[in-house]
């Protein structure tokens, strides 16, 4: 590699964790290991996932952490439609919250990452193609409710009409 070339990605690198650090808390220190294929988006804040590569193995649900779906039928459509393009072609890895790891319902509540290190449950709060759920504290209430002002102030998504 060039010494132009390294330096282009030391920047590049540099330039990425800056980003995180302004963009938000990380909570990424316990993500698993395995990547994860999602095969289905079930509502605007709940995956369908298996092992990468499993095959036929079976699959879970995993729910974003910290996210409320639209319940209106064409905003709920939007939500689901705006996720199945967030994660095509990705694998995602999860992290667990320290203080739960399941809803009520026994559905894993994870902070879902792509493979390119986006998180999804930000992606689609800032987008305004969901809510911050306010209703539980996980470790980034703050933030995910910061970015819902933000997608307000910009009119974004299920906010447009109001």
């Amino acid at each position: 590699m060039t010494r132009c070339a390294t330096g282009v990605a030391v920047l590049a690198a540099v330039a990425f964790v800056a980003w995180r650090v302004a963009a938000g808390p990380d909570v990424r220190g316990d993500l698993t290991r395995a990547a994860l294929d999602v095969i289905d988006v079930t509502s605007g804040d709940t995956l369908r996932v298996r092992a990468h590569g499993a095959g036929d193995a079976q699959a879970s649900d995993v729910r974003l952490i910290g996210v409320r779906a639209p319940a209106d039928a064409a905003h709920a459509e939007t939500a689901i439609a705006w996720l199945r393009d967030a994660c095509a072609g990705h694998a995602v890895r999860v992290s667990y919250d320290h203080a739960r790891r399941a809803g009520p319902d026994g559905v894993a509540e994870c902070y879902v990452y792509l493979d390119d290190g986006r998180m999804l449950n930000e992606m689609i709060i800032e987008s305004g193609f969901a809510k911050a759920d306010t209703s539980r504290a996980h470790e980034l209430s703050d933030w995910f409710a910061r970015l819902e002002g933000h997608a307000k102030k910009k009119s974004a998504g299920v906010w447009a009409r109001q």
